[in-house]
């Protein structure tokens, strides 16, 4: 899933930023994990004004039932300053016995999800997890 964004706050660690989001393209979305390495900080914290094109993707995630999450949005902060989402979706592509791709309600272009027990699944069927929002910088504009 693609989101375009500007980024407000970075707070590196060594290949990891804490980013917190503003004029985000998901709306509701105020902070994720950034994936990289200085060279990648250092032209995000440079273009702060700009809008930048993030890949994302769920890592750590964790089956929840149907009670724990709400119909909308389909991608919801747990705690809004935190990385920590909560998903709803349909499984549309089951990439490997720990990743799969999944078909958020309200996102043109699926959501690539770590998780631990694929095997369990099925294309089509509907799917509630939370974990560790992380992104790639795809673009600068």
């Amino acid at each position: 899933m693609q989101i375009d964004t500007q980024i407000t706050k970075l707070s590196r660690l060594p290949y990891t930023a804490g980013a917190e989001l503003a004029q985000c393209s998901y709306t509701g979305l105020k902070a994720l994990i950034i994936d990289g390495d200085e060279d990648d900080f250092d032209a995000i914290a440079e273009r702060r004004q700009q809008t930048i094109t993030l890949r994302c993707s769920l890592w750590e995630a964790k089956r929840l039932s149907d009670d724990d999450i709400q119909a909308n949005p389909s991608l919801q902060a747990i705690v809004a300053s935190l990385p920590q989402v909560k998903v709803s979706g349909v499984v549309q592509q089951i990439l490997s016995d720990e990743q799969l791709l999944l078909r958020l309600t309200d996102s043109a272009e699926p959501l690539s999800v770590w998780l631990s027990d694929t095997q369990q699944l099925c294309v089509g069927q509907p799917l509630n997890c939370c974990g560790e929002l992380h992104a790639s910088v795809l673009a600068y504009r």
